[in-house]
C-alpha cells in the first residue's frame, strides 16, 4: 500500500496492479496481460498480469508511482 491505498496485490498466481486507464489498454493490446474483472462485470483501473514475459517488479513500480501521485512511470 501507498498512501492508504492498494497499488499492487497477488491473486491467483500472478500480480495485478493498478495503473491509469490508457497504460492498462495499452498492455492488454500488448497481451501483457488482460483487465481485471472484480466479478460484478465491471472492468477497473487494474492489470491482471497473464505474459510470463512481463516484469513484475517494473509493473509495481509503476502501480506504486501512480498511486503515490508521482509523474510519468517509474524506472
Amino acid at each position: 500500500m501507498v498512501k492508504g491505498k492498494i497499488f499492487a496485490r497477488f491473486t491467483r498466481g500472478t500480480i495485478v496492479v493498478k495503473l491509469p486507464a490508457a497504460r492498462v489498454a495499452e498492455l492488454v493490446a500488448a497481451r501483457v496481460g488482460t483487465h481485471c474483472d472484480p466479478g460484478r462485470g465491471r472492468l477497473r483501473k487494474w492489470l491482471e498480469v497473464t505474459s510470463s514475459k512481463a516484469s513484475w517488479i517494473d509493473l509495481a513500480l509503476e502501480a506504486y508511482a501512480f498511486v503515490n501521485g508521482d509523474r510519468g512511470r517509474a524506472k
